[in-house]
């Protein structure tokens, strides 16, 4: 007859018989445990926070330390039916919400597989009827054969983390919704520039198929030929000066645009912005996030609208033209008239509001040049104290205004634009007429210093008028800048300001000149608008 296998399981069942019978009585159990368990280790066990259980063979209770009897109510000596398949009335799985069988708790697993059990999480209902998740182990106790003699159960409370992670995973959740909602794009990328996650709006704005294009598959070289990044003046951006680059070296890129292509081949020209991720303790960067908006249509609505303002720019210059022959004409007749000063001051009224219409036009020409990259000076010798006496003189003759100017006297050689020299003051002085009372003076002063023992010519605008709040002083020229005219509408705009891009024409020009333009102001005690050119600018500029 075949001798029976010693792994077989009805001799496993049979040793553990044997220990069971051997193994001491309740009140021996009672009664020897402070003298087998070392006195230190057994307050140590009894303070922690763990709860620990340790049974037999028979499946009775030979240990449980304080915290486990508090919440199972259980008895040193009780035996637990841990071969039965009846749930269990207070231990739950929390992954499907339903009772555990007494066969199916870790510490009889340990018995039916001979093996450990480790991370099982239970759900345990107290008597109070709290409910706490607990983190469970069941090790078994080895003789020297190597037979489990008993199972020591110990169970963590890791309620507070899971209801944290439950928090988090809430938050991640509404997160999600709202990347997901968005109308703009949305990449985030790990420390590495791998892409970790993109939204709808990051596919519907590259025309990409959410079912065919998977972008995480892309390495960073790869992603950038599919993009083909360009600069809006038609240049390809290189690989380093990438948005997502420059954010992962720890800058925080505002609003570059840049045209990307479609999967199309077409083009969309987005507003890129983005930023690092940074641990608020630590400081330390885990990754980057981008947000993409699609500008094509605005850029699309600007080119038509500068391409309007250009046709209507040329096409008024033409009726103005013969307006202003007509005018002349008119002007010299009535000058051989007697008693015809109302008719000339009626006429000089119209001469004036011409003017400012040409002037009108001739900014609204330089503003799509401007915005074009179309714009350039024509640098020559000439005297700049002529060019602002002349652009005074012409004011005052216009005007009527009380305009003051100083240190003009004299001649001042310059390689200078004249003709937009005289825009730029020009620009000034209306910009000053429109924001202070008639009864003021307007204060025009020129004189010339030295930078780097290099000439400069300094040129400042003063006028008495409403001043200009703080908050306003960075934008002033700006394109469509607001001016305090802009604000209060009971007073007649000068067309410059009416429009509100004549200062910004005026920094376009002094920048044309490699100078600079400044403003200094208070509130209710007037601007001084100044702004200095070298008298020779460098060669390249002149060319």
């Amino acid at each position: 007859m075949m001798a029976k296998n010693s792994d077989d399981p009805s001799m496993r069942q049979e040793r553990r018989r044997q220990k069971a019978d051997a193994t001491p009585s309740d009140d021996e159990i009672t009664s020897e445990l402070p003298i087998t368990r070392d006195r230190a280790l057994w307050h140590l066990i009894e303070s922690l926070p763990v709860f620990i259980l340790e049974t037999d063979a028979r499946h009775r209770i030979i240990f449980m330390n304080a915290p486990f009897a508090q919440i199972s109510g259980y008895q040193i000596g009780e035996t637990l039916p841990l071969d039965s398949s009846e749930p269990h009335p207070h231990w739950r799985n929390p992954a499907t919400g339903e009772p555990y069988r007494w066969n199916e708790l870790p510490i009889a697993r340990v018995w039916q597989t001979n093996a450990a059990v480790a991370d099982a999480i239970v759900t345990r209902t107290l008597p109070s009827g709290e409910e706490v998740s607990l983190l469970a182990k069941a090790q078994p106790v080895r003789d020297a054969e190597g037979n489990i003699t008993s199972v020591i159960l110990t169970l963590v409370d890791i309620s507070a983390q899971r209801h944290a992670e439950h928090v988090a995973q809430e938050h991640a959740a509404v997160l999600d919704a709202v990347i997901d909602s968005m109308r703009d794009g949305v990449a985030i990328f790990d420390p590495s520039g791998r892409l970790m996650r993109i939204n709808p709006a990051f596919y519907r704005l590259l025309g990409w198929d959410q079912s065919s294009f998977v972008p995480f598959a892309y390495a960073q070289q790869e992603r950038a030929a599919i993009y083909d990044v360009y600069t809006l003046d038609g240049h390809p951006l290189p690989f380093e000066q990438w948005p997502l680059h420059r954010i992962l070296r720890g800058e925080t890129v505002d609003s570059m645009h840049l045209s990307v292509r479609r999967a199309d081949g077409s083009r969309v020209i987005l507003d890129m912005s983005g930023r690092p991720l940074r641990h608020e303790t630590t400081g330390e960067m885990f990754g980057a996030v981008c947000f993409f908006r699609d500008m094509t249509e605005f850029y699309r609505l600007e080119h038509m609208r500068e391409e309007f303002i250009n046709i209507a720019s040329h096409e008024l210059r033409t009726p103005l033209t013969s307006m202003g022959l007509a005018n002349h004409l008119l002007q010299q007749w009535l000058s051989h008239l007697p008693d015809a000063e109302l008719m000339l001051e009626l006429n000089a009224t119209i001469t004036a509001q011409m003017k400012r219409m040409e002037r009108l036009i001739n900014n609204m020409l330089d503003l799509t040049a401007i915005t074009g990259g179309n714009f350039h000076i024509t640098p020559r010798p000439a005297d700049l104290a002529k060019v602002v006496r002349a652009a005074v003189e012409e004011q005052r003759s216009l005007t009527r205004r009380d305009i003051r100017l100083s240190g003009a006297d004299d001649a001042l050689p310059a390689l200078i634009d004249a003709q937009r020299i005289n825009q730029v003051v020009t620009n000034l002085l209306n910009n000053a007429q429109a924001n202070s009372a008639a009864s003021t003076p307007i204060i025009v002063q020129l004189t010339q210093v030295q930078h780097d023992e290099t000439p400069w010519a300094r040129i400042s605008v003063r006028d008495y008028g409403k001043g200009i709040p703080a908050n306003r002083l960075e934008t002033i020229f700006e394109r469509f800048g607001t001016t305090p005219a802009d604000a209060d509408q009971d007073e007649e705009d000068d067309s410059v300001n009416g429009l509100r891009f004549g200062l910004f024409l005026a920094r376009a020009v002094i920048e044309e000149h490699g100078g600079n333009i400044r403003v200094e102001s208070q509130p209710g005690r007037g601007s001084i608008f100044t702004f200095e050119i070298p008298l020779n600018p460098p060669q390249e500029r002149v060319q």
